[in-house]
């Protein structure tokens, strides 16, 4: 500071928490997801048009506009859960895989495998990929009438993997 003055460094109140994943600092504190990873990581991103949550139980997806409420003064989408993804297999960690300015990739780990979403600003398509690990797809409010899984080819760094990616 000019005048000859410091600047004391104080530490934030909230610590890094472990959902970060494989992301080091500098974080980027200010990105459209960043309700996945702070305190519980239990906040909804809206992802557009869906609002996404990144839990231990899963990943909720809701298409708010089916409760829209509109008034002088705002325009709410309320978070319902219309479709949940996660797998028969229990649930050990989850964390950011990468992002960049319009998306992000969450991974989760689970006993035996993985599964990760790629999500993306303004997609109107939700991908989950699954790896070692059997899907549960859930809804209590839609009527999912096929499910399709793409096998993805093994990579050619782990010839005994596979995956598929299930589209709703």
């Amino acid at each position: 500071i000019s005048n000859g003055n410091s600047l004391n460094s104080v530490p934030h109140p909230m610590n890094p928490s472990s959902f970060w994943g494989s992301i080091k600092k500098p974080y980027p504190t200010g990105a459209f997801w960043t309700n996945f990873v702070v305190e519980n990581g239990d906040g909804a991103v809206a992802v557009l048009p869906y609002g996404v949550k990144c839990l231990d139980s899963g990943i909720q997806i809701s298409y708010g506009p089916t409760r829209r409420t509109v008034t002088n003064k705002w325009i709410r989408d309320t978070f319902d859960v219309d479709l949940q993804v996660s797998t028969i297999q229990p649930y050990t960690n989850r964390g950011v895989l990468s992002y960049d300015e319009l998306s992000i990739t969450m991974n989760y780990d689970v006993s035996g495998g993985s599964y990760k979403t790629s999500l993306v600003k303004g997609s109107p398509f939700i991908t989950v990929s699954f790896q070692g690990s059997t899907p549960i797809i859930t809804s209590t409010t839609m009527h999912i009438t096929k499910m399709e899984s793409h096998p993805i080819p093994p990579s050619s760094s782990s010839p005994s993997s596979s995956s598929s990616s299930p589209s709703i």
